[in-house]
């Protein structure tokens, strides 16, 4: 889910597509508040492998973008 979410960090409709993906989920296997609140911190360890393995691969300015996010999921704690 964490995969998803920051895929979609920063789209108009990310909020909206939040809430949905998360009632869907939660309709078919309940989470509980602690997974709910693991979220933020599992979307800014999504960002970190992303720089990690561009900087491994090269050096692009796609990593500048992925490090502003990887700031922001984790002000949202």
């Amino acid at each position: 889910m964490a995969v998803v979410l920051a895929g979609a960090w920063g789209k108009a409709e990310y909020e909206q597509n939040r809430t949905a993906l998360i009632e869907g989920y939660q309709a078919v296997r309940p989470l509980a508040q602690a997974e709910l609140s693991a979220l933020p911190l599992m979307m800014a360890a999504r960002a970190a492998s992303l720089i990690l393995w561009a900087v491994e691969t090269s050096r692009n300015s796609w990593v500048t973008g992925q490090w502003q996010r990887l700031q922001e999921y984790m002000a949202i704690r």
